[in-house]
């Protein structure tokens, strides 16, 4: 586990480049090229007056790739969404975290109960410096975070 920690902030000392725009299709989106050419996405959809609901994807796909760079794309996803955090300061965003995300095959694998524990460690660490309370709770197959400014 110390390892997985050492390369995971090394890793979010250089996420992948990733602005935060408005488009046509989405309240705001962030992408990023990945070296393989495929696309990722950030998005970050008004959910209702005063939330957002935030979700990725890669080369189109919500569900786990099985292609690699877990770490970096984790990263590059975190720090966007403190990001977004920081510049339009909703009153509330949500996401979930799916527990297979990234599954076996990946030969980058982080296991689903230490990748939950240290998306709870960041998550739980920016929220609180951004002034935002964390909320918790299961989902089916995934963990939902909620975040509800507290400032």
């Amino acid at each position: 586990a110390n390892s997985t920690i050492m390369k995971l902030s090394e890793i979010f000392d250089a996420p992948y480049s990733a602005d935060i725009e408005k488009d046509d299709y989405h309240d705001y989106v962030a992408r990023a090229k990945l070296p393989d050419g495929s696309p990722l996405s950030i998005t970050f959809e008004k959910y209702d007056a005063a939330s957002y609901a935030v979700a990725f994807s890669k080369n189109f796909q919500y569900d786990a790739t099985h292609e690699g760079d877990a770490y970096k794309i984790f990263a590059t996803v975190l720090t966007t969404r403190k990001t977004f955090i920081e510049r339009v300061q909703p009153y509330e965003i949500h996401f979930l975290a799916e527990k297979d995300e990234y599954g076996v095959q990946n030969s980058e694998v982080i296991d689903s109960n230490s990748r939950i524990k240290l998306y709870d460690r960041m998550v739980k660490k920016y929220a609180d410096k951004l002034g935002y309370k964390l909320d918790r709770s299961h989902a089916y197959n995934a963990i939902q975070y909620k975040l509800t400014r507290s400032r």
